[in-house]
């Protein structure tokens, strides 16, 4: 949430932190909202009980629904756990937790300048943060934490101006975030260590395999790279090498078989922990630029018409069977990544996240004021 948004050099460097969690070890910052947006919760606020949009039988494969609390559009989710159901979702002004009987408690109020990050293993425990963008400044945002889901809040006053990513599933005491550069954890959020990247570039997205936390970093200058971090020992964390560097923003997604990237001229994808990468935009043709910009220039035609993958998921069923969400629809991959189509259920919009939910059986779509659930996609 995915997570503060930059668009520079001629539209392209769109920094995307989200998307949802993985399979096969993996875990992926849970972003609430789509890049930009996030949760403010107003402490004791009171607590209704509106109800879910109908549905009848169980959707056939490939059908697809708006998300609607009451009557209102959903504008965005948090689904920290892809084999389980969605535990939060938000209005443009309420913050809602679904009731087992199918309708909603309203929690809390929502503000667009924090993001939400929800504990997986205990889904009561709730980060909400953020910073100003990291070249312009602004004022101070202080990070709170809820342990009774979000009904009451307290603020961890070192933690100001850290946006957090991910609650570590084999310890929730490590959270990884940013606040620009790499911030790390080891005590729920009270203490914070910040680790220096390289300089002039930011933190822009990340991904926890295991012991490995794979860390994407944008300069200003619209350069990224895929940075490695040995996090064995989370508090003295170990920065690693290089692995790969593009051009543009872009969003990762890793799982213990492969390591994915979507970036303005395609898809990345490396089964060997980023030693080799295959290229693929077979299929995007039409959302992504022909040309590796740090080798050419781009043309002016595909200028002009925008592009751009700003969200990635993984269906927890298979491995191989990948989701990417882009300037204009979602495409999805049934062989790892090396070809892709659209999803015509899902209009040609730009997507700005995307989160597996209940198995693989539900794939909830967010765009911008909208969010659009695919059934057994």
């Amino acid at each position: 949430m995915k997570l503060g948004r930059a668009i520079a050099v001629l539209a392209a460097l769109l920094l995307v932190t989200a998307a949802c969690g993985g399979s096969n070890g993996t875990v992926r910052p849970t972003p609430f909202a789509t890049p930009g947006s996030a949760l403010n919760p107003t402490p004791g606020s009171s607590s209704s009980s509106p109800s879910a949009s109908p549905s009848s039988g169980t959707p056939s494969a490939g059908t697809s629904s708006d998300l609607a609390i009451d009557g209102e559009h959903a504008i965005a989710v948090s689904v920290p756990d892809p084999n389980k159901a969605l535990s939060y979702a938000a209005t443009d002004d309420a913050l809602y937790r679904p009731q087992d009987s199918g309708g909603w408690d309203q929690i809390g109020s929502w503000d667009p300048s924090r993001s939400l990050l929800v504990d997986p293993t205990n889904q009561n425990v709730l980060y909400s943060g953020g910073h100003p963008g990291c070249a312009v400044g602004g004022p101070a945002i202080p990070l709170q934490k809820s342990i009774d889901g979000g009904n009451t809040w307290s603020t961890l006053l070192t933690g100001q101006n850290v946006r957090p990513m991910i609650v570590d599933p084999a310890n929730p005491q490590v959270i990884y975030g940013e606040r620009c550069s790499l911030a790390i954890s080891v005590n729920g959020g009270q203490t914070w260590t910040d680790y220096a990247m390289t300089p002039s570039f930011n933190v822009t997205d990340m991904s926890l395999v295991g012991t490995t936390l794979y860390v994407l970093i944008t300069s200003e200058g619209g350069t990224s790279r895929i940075k490695t971090i040995d996090v064995s020992d989370p508090s003295h964390a170990s920065l690693g090498d290089d692995l790969h560097e593009f051009w543009g923003g872009g969003t990762l997604i890793a799982s213990t078989d492969r390591l994915v990237i979507g970036e303005p001229h395609g898809i990345d994808v490396s089964t060997d922990g980023g030693k080799t990468w295959t290229f693929s935009r077979a299929g995007l043709e039409t959302v992504t630029v022909s040309v590796n910009a740090l080798a050419q220039p781009i043309q002016k035609d595909e200028l002009s018409r925008k592009f751009g993958i700003y969200a990635l998921a993984v269906d927890p069923r298979d491995a191989s069977h990948l989701m990417a969400g882009t300037i204009r629809g979602l495409y999805e991959s049934k062989d790892g990544g090396k070809t892709w189509s659209r999803v015509m259920q899902i209009d040609e919009v730009q997507i700005d996240h995307l989160a597996f939910a209940q198995g693989g059986t539900l794939l909830y779509v967010v765009t911008d004021g909208a969010v659009t659930v695919l059934h057994n996609p």
